[in-house]
């Protein structure tokens, strides 16, 4: 029975899986910090030409293929093509897994720094002989360490931890979203970013 209870998760504790992995708070703000307002079409481009039908196609698969003993990637790609695809694919998917795992794991320490020295101190990271690279690759091999053992402990540890990220995620968004609207007001409706007429949804 808690075998049972350890492996089941509520319908709120995958929303917040899902939004914490894959929204990331800090995809809007660097966003438009590169491109500006130009970032607004790339996101509802996004939005129409991947995620809706992404999002379709997941829903879709899993209402048809619910009653199998054994659903996930690989049984769908079997049912809709055949095993070797089903293969490739589940083995593509994990695969890149890896790169995009050893890439944030590097990453995450660079809000870690800017949250408690108000800036990006990752180049600062020098110590012991190493230079900062090599420091960073240290702390990122043990980052996945952490990952790994609390992964290892259960379906409830991880719902736990991605559930504390989803509400922050959306905390923070509420927050950036009002203090924006408090700096515009400050500002006197004066934007950061000109609203040129032409130009200003196009050019990065």
């Amino acid at each position: 029975m808690p075998e049972n209870d350890n492996a089941k998760i509520t319908l709120v504790a995958l929303v917040m899986m899902i939004f914490t992995t894959v929204f990331g708070f800090a995809n809007s703000t660097v966003a438009y910090y590169l491109m500006g307002y130009s970032s607004i079409l790339f996101y509802l481009a996004a939005a129409v030409l991947f995620f809706i039908p992404f999002a379709l196609m997941m829903a879709e698969y899993g209402a048809a293929i619910k009653s199998s003993d054994s659903s996930g990637m690989y049984k769908w790609l079997e049912v809709s093509v055949n095993a070797k695809f089903a293969f490739v694919g589940t083995f593509m998917w994990f695969a890149s897994y890896i790169i995009w795992l050893v890439s944030t794991s590097a990453k995450v320490w660079i809000p870690f720094t800017t949250m408690f020295f108000g800036s990006d101190q990752t180049q600062k990271f020098a110590m012991f002989g190493l230079n900062a690279t090599q420091v960073i690759g240290i702390l990122s091999c043990l980052w996945m360490v952490l990952v790994t053992f609390v992964s290892i402990k259960g379906m409830k540890s991880i719902v736990r931890i991605t559930s504390l990220g989803g509400i922050a995620v959306t905390s923070l968004t509420a927050i950036l979203l009002v203090v924006s609207g408090v700096i515009l007001a400050l500002n006197h409706g004066q934007f950061a970013q000109p609203l040129q007429p032409r130009d200003v949804f196009t050019k990065s």
